[in-house]
């Protein structure tokens, strides 16, 4: 029987039992959420890990009698997808069994497979080639770990949603290692009960005769997978999936250049993936990824919307530049290899820690990172600016780890070449429970802190050192709420006294308009007027002078934001990202607007990294305590907010608005009389806080409450801030039962700058207003103006 994809291996169905059912339980610990799909093996389902509070996939060998070689393929596919560390490949959690059904926990990537990209309509020539590099570049991990995939197919194959939405991929990554084999053994093709295990149409010719296969026979299926990507066919015919795979035993595959107009040498590369020889096609998946890389790269210079890799948006509105010749391009840097100290089992950390890292800045524009095949050799003890010079680089980074018993601790170091001084160093603890997890976010930790000291090193030259040090003060300032207020040793004043010292300090310049932008939403005086101009003309001087910063672009996205133009927001995040992915401020952001604008789930998992790559991120974690809260979780919501109390107590004013708006909801007033005396403590509190706060608890009329609703609204300039009071003060009108006055300010902030349609739909302090026909109308408004954000034209 014929499934997935002309794979021949026989399916077998699970016992209803043994199934995991959407909305129970499986295992006491996984929250099944929803079902992925099926296959051969098993079903894949989307589960929540109630131990470790994130989503997973979760996968479930069917029950099949008459394949007693499916549990071992199963764990197979455990041992030898853990010993592949790449981004471009589907992490492995767990694996266990449960009332007889065997499991694995993997990697949950928010996306869709390639076969059903492809299903929906061609990729571009740029796109089909940026995506099978990053398919060869996980390849190139696998086979340098010593594992053969030996089935690889566009169904096999993830593409992570891009964080701005629509049809834009984020990264590729290879999954199913089911029938992966090492390279150790004898790697030959396996048959259960006679028929073939993988998939016809993608093996090879040496994998059809039973041959001993090698990576090249990956390399083949990778060609078949690129054919059918550029033409929307495969490269042979026949009447049947047999008859197709057999035929390219005996004759050549079609030519791609009677499908579709492509380079001749982008063709014959194509062709020679599928040699029938295997000597004659690509030696490595490393070299086939940097020849695919370079077309994409190419291709996309001269066609507009084509993808150009990793994090760009393929067909935007408003395309965003390329910025290919700066000074920064020139910038030189390599990641010796991280020495271990601890069990000999575990030396593959320092390994894996590497290579992430690596891959990580290899993906931050402006950076030329040495390939790990280039600093390999040097292990132990040695010289970094040795090394630096022997490899041409301008700053070496090299570091350890140490595992304790369950602790791991990873310290870094960058070291200039030309000097020999340690620019930068940290040090980063954790713990073992979930190795794969922990490498991935301090490897994210390493990255976002030396793109931040590269950045600030690259423009050095020539700076006045009272300019670096006023910048450095300044970006201190920038973590906290108020930024240190509007004088002159506030975050803005000490940026414009560095830009009166070194007027093309590029860091500063895009410091300033993100530093301008806060102050234009909380301004530190009411009456200033003066941020929403000076906040203007910083951003377009930062995207004219530092447009290759990232920083630059978080402040363009902030200022879109402030202007509710939320599609050029997410817009600018994107690229924003794509220049530094592991920048934590754009996470936040990005988060945040997906969190209102109808996807908290991506935008939680975006404000949740965020906060660890940068604990100054923690408050973005409130929308963690909102979406509990409004789904009736109230132990979750209180749970998530003391987290984040215990990671941000310098951001009490929040804090202390969402915990009287939780007491309000739930009609606690013991609660909210505790966050008023709290509140009234703080600095930062206003009347405004205690006069909302009386009418949470009935203490004042409605009348009372809209006017200083409205006096306030009068007072704040930023169309976001102005909405966001609208919404506490709808909130406080409905709860003393004024749904018209609380109607009325809705349309405030609808009319303002809201996109929040989780709070329209979800919020208990509105419940009563929902079937009001101007609510419907305000919330449909709002939900069309959320959908809009995420479309891409």
């Amino acid at each position: 029987m014929a499934n997935d994809e002309g794979s021949y291996a026989p399916t077998a169905m699970a016992t209803g039992s043994d199934r995991p059912q959407e909305g129970g339980r499986f295992g006491g610990r996984y929250l099944v959420l929803r079902l992925l799909g099926r296959g051969g093996m098993g079903s894949v389902f989307a589960v929540a890990d109630t131990q470790l509070g994130e989503e997973v996939a979760l996968k479930v060998l069917e029950s099949s009698p008459g394949s007693k070689d499916s549990v071992e393929r199963f764990r197979r596919e455990v041992r030898l997808a853990r010993r592949i560390t790449h981004r471009n490949v589907a992490r492995i959690f767990d694996i266990g069994e449960h009332a007889g059904a065997h499991y694995l926990t993997m990697e949950l990537v928010a996306g869709e497979s390639l076969a059903d990209r492809i299903a929906r309509a061609r990729l571009s020539i740029a796109h089909a080639c940026s995506i099978t590099a990053e398919v060869a570049r996980g390849l190139a991990a696998a086979h340098a770990s010593g594992v053969v995939h030996r089935d690889l197919k566009p169904a096999n194959v993830l593409l992570e949603h891009h964080p701005s939405g629509g049809d834009a991929p984020g990264r590729a990554v290879i999954t199913d290692f089911g029938i992966a084999c090492a390279l150790s053994g004898d790697v030959r093709l396996t048959v259960d009960g006679g028929a073939w295990i993988g998939t016809p149409a993608y093996m090879s010719p040496e994998q059809l005769r039973g041959d001993a296969l090698d990576p090249r026979s990956d390399i083949y299926a990778l060609g078949v997978m690129l054919f059918e990507l550029l033409t929307g066919e495969l490269p042979f015919t026949g009447d049947g999936a047999l008859q197709i795979a057999l035929a390219r035993l005996s004759r050549p595959p079609i030519d791609p250049r009677t499908r579709i107009g492509i380079d001749d040498s982008l063709a014959e590369l194509l062709l020679s993936c599928m040699a029938l020889d295997p000597a004659a096609r690509p030696a490595s998946a490393e070299q086939l990824a940097e020849r695919l890389a370079a077309y994409a790269g190419e291709l996309a210079t001269t066609a507009p919307g084509a993808l150009t890799g990793m994090g760009t948006v393929a067909v935007t509105r408003t395309p965003a530049p390329t910025y290919a010749a700066t000074s920064v391009g020139a910038r030189g840097v390599a990641v010796l290899p991280f020495r271990y100290r601890g069990p000999p089992a575990e030396e593959y950390l320092a390994d894996a820690l590497t290579d992430e890292l690596i891959d990580l800045l290899s993906m931050t524009r402006g950076l030329r990172v040495t390939a790990r095949g280039a600093t390999a050799a040097f292990t132990g003890n040695v010289d970094p600016r040795a090394v630096g010079r022997e490899l041409g680089v301008d700053a070496v980074v090299e570091g350890a780890v140490q595992r304790a018993g369950e602790d791991i601790r990873i310290s870094a170091r960058l070291v200039a070449v030309d000097t020999g001084f340690q620019t930068w160093s940290e040090r980063f603890d954790g713990r073992l429970a979930d190795v794969f997890e922990l490498q991935d976010r301090l490897a994210k930790r390493v990255a976002e802190g030396l793109r931040l000291e590269l950045q600030t090193d690259t423009f050095r030259s020539g700076v006045p050192p009272l300019a670096i040090e006023l910048y450095l003060r300044a970006r201190t300032l920038m973590r906290t709420l108020t930024q240190g207020g509007d004088g002159s040793d506030g975050a803005v004043g000490l940026l414009e006294r560095c830009l009166e010292l070194a007027p093309h300090f590029r860091p500063a310049i895009a410091a300033l308009a993100v530093a301008c932008e806060r102050r234009w939403f909380v301004p530190a005086n009411t009456a200033d007027s003066s941020f929403r101009e000076r906040a203007e003309r910083a951003v377009e001087r930062a995207l004219a002078d530092a447009p290759e910063l990232a920083e630059s672009h978080l402040a363009a996205s902030r200022h879109a934001m402030q202007r509710a133009d939320f599609g050029m927001a997410a817009r600018e995040l994107a690229t924003t990202l794509s220049i530094a992915p592991t920048f934590p401020a754009a996470h936040e952001a990005l988060g945040s607007l997906q969190c209102e604008a109808a996807r908290p789930i991506e935008g939680l998992r975006h404000l949740q990294l965020a906060a660890v790559l940068d604990p100054a991120c923690a408050p973005g974690l409130i929308y963690l305590v909102r979406y509990h809260e409004m789904r009736g979780d109230r132990a979750s919501a209180d749970a998530a907010l003391e987290d984040v109390r215990r990671r941000c107590g310098g951001w009490e004013i929040g804090l202390v608005g969402i915990d009287a708006r939780i007491g309000a909801w739930r009609g606690d007033r013991e609660r909210v009389r505790r966050a008023r005396d709290h509140a009234l403590r703080l600095e930062s509190a206003a009347k405004f806080v205690d006069l909302l706060f009386a009418g949470y608890l009935g203490e004042v009329a409605a009348e009372q409450l809209e006017q200083l609703i409205v006096m306030a609204l009068h007072t704040h300039l930023s169309p976001r801030f102005r909405s966001l009071i609208a919404q506490i003060g709808a909130e406080g009108l409905a709860l003393v039962g004024d749904f018209a006055r609380a109607a009325a300010m809705v349309q405030r902030a609808v009319d303002d700058a809201l996109v929040d349609l989780e709070w329209l739909e979800q919020c208990p302090a509105l419940a009563g207003m929902r079937a009001l026909p101007e609510y419907t109308a305000m919330r449909e408004r709002v939900r069309a103006r959320a959908e809009a954000i995420w479309m891409v034209e």
